[in-house]
Formats: C-alpha cells, structure tokens, sequence
C-alpha cells in the first residue's frame, strides 16, 4: 500500500471518528430572562410570566457552534446550516433568529429572541423550533461524508395577570361590580358616624401582577387596611381595604379612589350624604317670640313687684328640623336690670 493511500486513509478515519462525536446537537444553547441565564438543550422550557395584558415580555437564546474535535486533532471541524426556524402553538409568541440558509463555523454563535405579548389573561403554550443540518469536511479521498440533519425545540409557555374590581357597601355588604369611572356610594349618614365600604382587588388571571399604590382623596373619605406599596397578587387570588366615610356637618361629599397598576390608573368616585339635626332658636318674652341666631344674645328687663316677684320673664326653644339626635350643653339667657 503506497504512502499516499495510507494518509488518505488516515484522514478518512479522522473524519469517521469526528462523524462519531457528533451523537446530539451541533450547538449548545444558553437562555436569558433577565438577569439569569441557564443552559438549555432540545425539549427545554421558557416560561413567560408578562406584567399586564398587552405588555411584551422577552427572552434570549444563544446559540454556540463548537464544531467538532477529530481524532488527534485540536482544530474543531465542521458547518451547521440552518434549514428553518419557526414557531409552532399561540400566536402570542414569536420569534426572530437567523435565515434559512445561514451557515455557522465552529466557535460562532446566533441568537433566537422569544417574544411573548398576551392577548388575554388565558395561560398559552408554544413551541420555538430550529432546524439545522450538519457537514463535516470532505477528506481527501473525496467523498463527502452525508449531512446529519436535526433540530433544536424550546417549550413555551405564558400567563399573565388582569385584575377586576368591585365594593361592599354598608349596611348590606352585597358585592357591585366596579368600572372605571363608576361611583362608590354611601348610604345617607349620621353626623359623627363613620361607615366602611370595602373596595375588592380581584385578579382573575393565569399570572401574578402588581398594583403599585393606592390613594383615597375627599376631606370626609379616608383609607384603611391599604396594602404596601408594590404589592403582588398571584393569579386567582384578591387585595381587599376600606374606604371610611366620616361627615362632620350635614353636607354632601365627594372623593376618589385611585389604584395605579402597572400599565394603568384606575379611578372610582366616591359619593357620601349626611344628615343631623338642625336647630333654630327663639326666645320668648311678654311681648312675644324673637328669633335667635347662632352668636346672638338677647337682653330681657326685669322688675320687681312690691312683692318681690319678677315683673318680666324670658325662656329659650329649641326646635330641630330634621331626624336625628340633638345635644344641647349650654344656654344663656342674659337678663338686665329695668332702668
């Protein structure tokens, strides 16, 4: 056998043995979410959890071509081509990667970028898949050794939050569905007395979202129970705090509640009446009745009979014109002497 037939040989079997190492996946994957990054190989999962309806979360995989290492040999070998890259399942998914046809050389890299945008708060499924063949060199004997063909599939999957809202009013604590913009109404209230409605946080989603704050406006109207700020709620769970009607005159008042999400502000109003009783004075001497403002004094004389009994006499009235209950602590009657 001549020399050069043994080398041809030799490199023939280089190839062989080089064709024997690559048992897999010409490429090792490694996927960011984030700031944490994990090694993937075919049938790994990427899960996707998105801050809201509508807003795109994303991850990265990378994609290294090592080549292969023949017998003998430090220099990696071989060229991966991809053939396809596709994305099967939800349409809420999608991704960007190389073009069929694009060839990579040992030690270069592609990265795939996984897009999840919900359109509902449903919990989705997809695959992202990467087809590929393989070619090592042809040897010197000129027979080109038959392309491994194969492919890469990532399991996707994506939730997502939505949050509903609703009160409990006083007295009953039937529950009302809320919409932006609706009224929260309280039922006509004593003076002094303070009622609670509970507002409800409701989130009916797959996944778990945050509400960022909560503010109650309105001079009668205050907050109780509030949650910290940045609060999560997983999906199927529910945020619960009152809003304390206190009415300090007979007046009508208004407010708001406002809870601020991730990508929006939702705003309720709030709607509360009073009631107490309402006084008007009146005092009475021999000549008849004189009306009694708030601040006045009225001035009565006095005169002494021969046997000593008072010549004139005064008295005060309070009348209420309206329900409720009345205190009254202090009255004065000021009397001077007849002249």
């Amino acid at each position: 056998m001549s020399r050069s037939h043994l080398l041809s040989l030799s490199a023939a079997l280089l190839i062989a043995s080089a064709a024997s190492a690559q048992t897999t996946s010409p490429f090792s994957v490694k996927v960011q979410q984030g700031t944490t990054i994990v090694n993937a190989a075919d049938g790994s999962s990427i899960a996707f959890a998105a801050e809201a309806i509508g807003r795109p979360t994303e991850a990265t995989a990378t994609f290294t071509h090592p080549g292969v290492l023949p017998a003998n040999s430090t220099v990696p070998v071989g060229v991966a081509t991809i053939t396809a890259v596709e994305v099967s399942g939800s349409t809420d998914f999608t991704v960007t990667g190389p073009d069929a046809g694009q060839t990579f050389t040992p030690n270069t890299t592609f990265v795939l970028a996984v897009r999840y945008r919900p359109s509902t708060s449903n919990r989705v499924t997809g695959v992202a898949k990467v087809s590929y063949s393989f070619q090592l060199p042809t040897p010197s004997t000129g027979v080109a050794p038959r392309p491994t063909t194969g492919s890469i599939s990532l399991n996707l999957s994506g939730v997502a939050p939505e949050f509903t809202f609703s009160y409990q009013p006083p007295p009953s604590g039937n529950t009302t569905p809320l919409n932006p913009n609706d009224t929260i109404t309280f039922p006509i209230t004593n003076v002094n007395e303070t009622p609670s409605a509970t507002v409800i946080i409701t989130n009916k989603g797959t996944g778990p979202g945050v509400v960022n704050a909560i503010t109650v406006a309105g001079a009668a109207f205050t907050a109780g129970s509030l949650p910290l700020v940045n609060t999560s709620v997983e999906g199927g769970r529910e945020l619960r705090f009152t809003v304390r009607y206190s009415p300090l005159q007979i007046e009508t008042n208004r407010g708001t509640v406002r809870i601020d999400l991730v990508d929006r502000s939702v705003t309720f109003n709030l709607l509360g009446s009073s009631m107490g009783p309402v006084f008007t004075y009146s005092v009475f001497k021999d000549s008849g009745a004189a009306a009694l403002l708030a601040g006045d004094s009225r001035s009565t004389s006095t005169r002494r009979r021969r046997a000593g009994l008072p010549g004139g006499c005064a008295s005060a009235r309070i009348h209420s014109r309206s329900p409720g209950t009345a205190w009254v602590r202090h009255w004065f009657i000021r009397s001077s002497p007849a002249v």
